[in-house]
């Protein structure tokens, strides 16, 4: 029976994003310029027509200057200078009263100051003024949305499309309210749709085909997300975007060798492309003959990119990975002095310490991170290093003075759970994880772990927790573990031997899994192969044996049975 602790990572080795980071939502609250309406500002009208190149001039000249304009307030939007940006604006309105537009940027600021009343009566004024004003359809789509007001949303999704075929939000928007609707099967469609009708133009492709390619990921189709991804990078080889797209579908499938050879067509373009080089050691970094040529990749993207820290953190890391620990140390203090209000170097310290089990060092260096940036999983590591320094008061007092001060109490009443259960003090920990509970019923690990103190308080409902467990990560040689224990606990001895061989399967070198399943082969009266079983575990005395003595017990009684 397996109680599950989870010890985070506190610096991920750079889980660098492939690809554009476009979402389906499409729910940016700044749009992109070449959608906003500055381009539709006052088409020149057709009576003068016959007027003359001076006429023209003119027309240009005021077109650019209303461009200038807006983008003068957009800019102050952007910046957050909410208050000069409504000054501008203000004026632009009342010098153009039947512009659509600067109505736009009336409702943007609304928007930016989370009064959805305010700029939906902004826009629909500007479409009041043009029917067919791009942003502020899609605007009104993004507030129905919150509002959930799901069809509406789908009408002015429609609508932009409609206006503008070529519009990738508008096909983004769609799909993401479709999949809201629970019309899962239609996001593909919508999808597809888009990226056809976008051919040609090689950012959308690569939007949309992004999109599609995060859909089939999400659908468990890796298949799919390469296909769509090597169509767009066949479409437009030379095509940094379009190749990094393709990279990171591949990397996804599990395909490496296929990610690493695009990111080195990628790399050959542009002596100067840090990103990729680094995205390339990652992908290599699990292999031990590529040692030479990772550390010189992230060497390449330092000096490509020195103010930039991905690439120094990632090779601290990875020197740490290969206990090459004084140089990792004094890159790391390299990093920390560069910016010493950053956590990232301290961060890198606390892991360094941790891996020479330098548990003091590393206690100090994780606490100067938490005081810049606290979070769950630096929080989390600390815990786990007062607990294994024998110091769980320290450790509770310290997560219990966390409660008051963060948004997510679960994590902190998790890692209390965890706390009290490995001090044998069950009615604590099953209080903490109760809590979880309250907030996340279908939480595996809790549920997992309050069946273990469940079965072995003999509650009945220790079952029904495994159980559950189980059915919702039915892959977890853990979960599995606890479960065929609980059967075999609560008499059904034969369910539990089917379960207990799907976690050995699952992890075979894992000597109490195996313990298990001698215990239940025994209980259904298969002496012999639990012998069997029983006789290889204790030969091949595997570290981390925990139930070694008891294995022992077993072997010994059926052999003077």
């Amino acid at each position: 029976m397996t109680h599950i602790i989870i010890r985070p990572m506190k610096i991920a080795l750079l889980a660098l994003g492939l690809a554009a980071n476009v979402t389906l939502a499409a729910t940016a609250e700044i749009p992109n310029l070449p959608e906003n309406s500055f381009n539709n500002i006052l088409t020149p009208d057709n009576s003068f027509n016959k007027g003359g190149s001076l006429l023209d001039s003119l027309q240009q000249a005021e077109q650019e200057s209303k461009k200038t304009k807006y983008l003068e307030a957009l800019n102050l939007i952007k910046a957050n200078k909410l208050e000069a940006a409504k000054a501008k604006v203000n004026d632009l309105i009342k010098q153009f009263p039947k512009e659509s537009a600067y109505l736009d940027l009336e409702a943007l600021i609304a928007v930016q100051e989370k009064n959805p009343e305010a700029a939906k009566q902004s826009y629909e004024k500007a479409l009041a003024l043009n029917p067919n004003d791009m942003t502020a359809t899609l605007g009104m789509a993004r507030i129905a949305i919150d509002a959930k007001d799901l069809d509406k949303a789908k009408g002015y999704a429609e609508k932009a499309i409609s206006i503008n075929a070529k519009s990738v939000p508008g096909h983004l928007l769609l799909a993401d309210i479709v999949n809201n609707q629970q019309q899962t099967g239609q996001v593909e469609s919508v999808l597809r749709n888009g990226y056809e009708k976008v051919k040609g133009n090689a950012a959308a492709e690569i939007e949309l085909a992004t999109a599609l390619a995060k859909w089939f990921t999400l659908q468990k189709q890796p298949e799919k997300a390469v296909a769509i991804t090597q169509e767009v990078a066949g479409n437009h080889p030379q095509d940094t975007a379009a190749l990094s797209l393709l990279a990171g579908a591949q990397a996804a499938g599990n395909d490496k060798a296929g990610a690493a050879q695009t990111l080195n067509k990628i790399i050959d373009q542009d002596k100067n492309d840090w990103i990729h080089r680094i995205a390339l050691a990652q992908i290599l970094s699990d292999q031990p003959d590529k040692e030479k040529q990772i550390l010189s990749l992230l060497d390449e993207a330092i000096k490509a990119a020195p103010d930039q820290p991905q690439a120094e953190i990632f090779k601290a890391s990875y020197l740490t990975r290969l206990k090459r620990f004084p140089e990792a140390l004094e890159l790391a203090k390299k990093i920390d002095g560069k910016n010493p209000k950053s956590a990232a170097g301290k961060l890198l310290k606390a892991d360094i310490y941790l891996a020479q089990k330098q548990l003091d060092k590393a206690l100090e260096a994780d606490k100067e991170a938490y005081k810049i940036q606290p979070n769950s999983k630096t929080m989390s590591v600390i815990a786990e290093i007062l607990t294994a320094q024998g110091k769980s008061k320290e450790a509770v007092a310290f997560l219990q003075g966390e409660l008051p001060k963060t948004e997510n109490p679960a994590t902190i009443h998790f890692l209390l759970g965890t706390i009290y259960q490995r001090e044998n003090n069950p009615a604590e920990a099953t209080k903490h994880y109760e809590e979880v509970l309250a907030k996340q019923p279908e939480n595996a690990i809790v549920l997992n772990n309050l069946a273990v103190i469940y079965a072995e308080e003999k509650n009945p409902k220790a079952l029904q927790m495994a159980k559950k467990a189980y059915d919702i990560y039915p892959q977890s040689p853990a979960i599995i573990d606890t479960y065929g224990t609980t059967l075999l606990k609560v008499g059904q001895a034969k369910e539990s031997v089917s379960i207990m061989q799907k976690a050995v399967e699952l992890a075979p070198k894992n000597p109490d899994l195996q313990f298990h399943l001698a215990q239940s082969l025994n209980a259904n009266g298969d002496n012999k192969q639990a012998m069997a079983i029983l006789e290889k575990i204790l030969q091949d005395n595997q570290q981390g044996f925990s139930e070694k003595t008891a294995a022992e017990a077993l072997l010994k009684q059926l052999k003077s049975n």
